[in-house]
């Protein structure tokens, strides 16, 4: 009986801890995957390539949506010229904030 008066909190302990790591470790992963949608998304919309910069926009918007990613989404369609686009996408802005 001694012996888990000793160990039971000692368990509980580590499985608070790694509760913690594994909270940490995953918004750190999350942190990265939007952060290289966003690069990669940046580097297709300076080339032009707008089926690539809006697919990864969005898949940057789907782990974390800024107002920020929004109004250079909305940029870049006036960038390349798709007005019809840019306009919806005002609209969908208009409606989130």
């Amino acid at each position: 009986m001694k012996r888990y008066k000793l160990i039971v909190p000692f368990a509980l302990a580590v499985i608070l801890f790694l509760s913690y790591y594994m909270l940490y470790d995953t918004r750190t992963q999350v942190k990265r995957e939007y952060e290289q949608c966003l690069k990669q998304a940046r580097e297709f919309a300076e080339q032009g390539i707008a089926v690539d910069a809006v697919q990864n926009y969005s898949q940057a918007l789907s782990l974390k949506d800024t107002f920020d990613v929004n109004l250079e989404v909305g940029n870049f369609f006036l960038k390349v010229e798709d007005k019809i686009s840019a306009i919806n996408w005002g609209k969908q802005m208009i409606e989130k904030y």
